[in-house]
């Protein structure tokens, strides 16, 4: 099998970073099987393809297999590797830009990390959401009782709605969320650095949201069924008979 030719011991640490180099060395070494398969199976008498498009559909499963071992979304992407070879032809070449759109988000992703315009997208619990809106409106009245100056009051109110504003949404990063936390100790600092009970209910905060909050990598929800369930972590039987 052509996919036992690719060398993929030494791909990337990272899921999406792997995936995007998986799909660069397998179109490399598909590539050419396919312009080949092409090449004999044209039908010259009659201006058309009459093979299988096996190489494609090695692509396909190929594709498929690496999502579905890594547990990664695969978005819009549906199996098409065993379709007849009329709807086969039809919808490769949608396979293959939701292939090509899953690659070039994670490569935008990466570079964005690297350059810090972008931070770890999480997304936060519901029932932690209603909980972080309580403790903000605990703070906000802290804030009224405590600090007399209405400007500050606004300033600390605006901060305060700013990180709110990341918490309704459904999908926020780390980066967002925490240096809006920050914002609003630095503003506690100055305004009110006597108050005790506010600085513990800012201290709390950090520890709702690590609590309350997981890392999100996905792209889109995908429909498709996996075809291979995941590993359980049972150990085989040893008295089981070997199928060969």
């Amino acid at each position: 099998m052509i996919i036992d030719d690719i060398d993929f011991a030494d791909l990337p640490v990272g899921k999406e970073e792997a995936f995007v180099e998986y799909v660069r060395r397998l179109k490399k070494q598909l590539g050419p099987l396919d312009r080949q398969d092409l090449e004999i199976n044209w039908d010259q008498q009659h201006d058309c393809y009459s093979g299988e498009y096996e190489p494609r559909r090695l692509y396909v499963s190929s594709i498929l297999a690496f999502l579905d071992e890594y547990d990664l979304d695969g978005g819009e992407i549906k199996d098409i590797s065993g379709l007849p070879k009329v709807d086969f032809g039809v919808e490769y070449s949608a396979f293959s830009n939701s292939v090509n759109y899953i690659v070039t988000r994670y490569k935008l992703r990466s570079s964005r990390y690297c350059n810090g315009s972008a931070g770890t997208p999480i997304l936060i619990e519901g029932s932690y959401k209603d909980e972080i809106g309580k403790h903000l409106d605990q703070i906000r009245k802290i804030i009224n009782q405590e600090i007399s100056d209405e400007n500050k009051k606004d300033i600390l109110f605006k901060k305060i709605a700013s990180l709110q504003l990341e918490v309704d949404k459904s999908r926020t990063t780390i980066d967002a969320v925490f240096s809006r936390i920050y914002e609003i100790s630095q503003g506690v600092n100055e305004y009110a650095r006597d108050c005790e009970p506010l600085i513990k209910k800012i201290s709390q905060l950090g520890d709702i949201f690590i609590k309350g909050s997981k890392r999100d990598d996905k792209l889109l929800e995908t429909k498709r069924k996996k075809a291979l369930p995941k590993p359980d972590d049972k150990s085989p039987d040893v008295n089981e008979e070997i199928p060969f």
